[in-house]
């Protein structure tokens, strides 16, 4: 059986159409350096199976 882990989160501010909002490579690059420096098992793009981005709705 294989494990995963969820890794993140990020906050960039996005500007555009909700329904195209999708992780940048300097997010990638920032999640996987933060987890690198801190695991002994290291991670590359390779170990990447999934990615999720949303935006928050605005608050008024």
């Amino acid at each position: 059986m294989e494990e995963f882990s969820i890794i993140g989160t990020t906050d960039v501010e996005y500007k555009g159409d909700p329904k195209a909002v999708k992780i940048e490579e300097s997010e990638i690059n920032y999640l996987l350096k933060v987890y690198n420096a801190h695991f002994q098992k290291q991670l590359g793009r390779d170990d990447i199976v999934w990615t999720y981005s949303g935006v928050p709705s605005a608050v008024r």
